[in-house]
């Protein structure tokens, strides 16, 4: 059976799945979150074995990121399915935005490891009430739905113009 096929041989209703639909913007920012897990991960090794330079460098590497990936969904993404669809700004991505406001101020908690140099201290900022890997997971499983409502109202020269603005984008 072909990929993206059904067993009634009707089309898939998964537009993710579907060879025909422009993949690339939800690629991008899949393949960008999971560089950001990755960075993430890397940060808890050196956190772990207490390693303060490496720890200080994974987390600056992983702020950055996240701040520029946040951007990217508001500034690109969000604004231009607004625009396209009419949505208005206040309602369409509310919720994104939210969440966004929620990991930045997990992010702002978690600047002051810059000006801390031992490990106790440095593990304290781990006991925060704001789990920061948790919002951006839930965060993440939450934007499914722009790979849904892109697949369907941007066409390819459209995702090959979002593409551009995504990889010359920078906070």
């Amino acid at each position: 059976m072909a990929a993206g096929a059904r067993a009634d041989g009707l089309a898939s209703t998964d537009s993710c799945t579907r060879p025909h639909t422009p993949l690339e913007v939800t690629s991008v920012m899949y393949a960008d979150y999971k560089r950001l897990h990755r960075l993430w991960d890397e940060f808890e090794r050196a956190v772990n074995l207490c390693l303060v330079d490496r720890l200080h460098c994974q987390f600056s590497d992983f702020s950055l990121g996240l701040r520029r990936h946040i951007d990217i969904e508001e500034t690109v993404l969000l604004s231009m399915l607004e625009l396209q669809m009419g949505w208005r700004r206040d309602e369409t991505g509310a919720a994104a935005r939210s969440e966004h406001r929620s990991m930045e101020a997990a992010l702002h908690q978690f600047d002051q490891l810059r000006l801390m140099n031992d490990c106790a201290s440095i593990l304290r900022i781990f006991d925060q009430p704001i789990d920061l890997m948790t919002l951006f997971e839930r965060h993440y499983r939450d934007e499914a739905f722009l790979c849904i409502v892109m697949d369907r109202v941007f066409s390819r020269s459209e995702v090959k113009k979002l593409l551009v603005v995504i990889q010359e984008f920078e906070i």
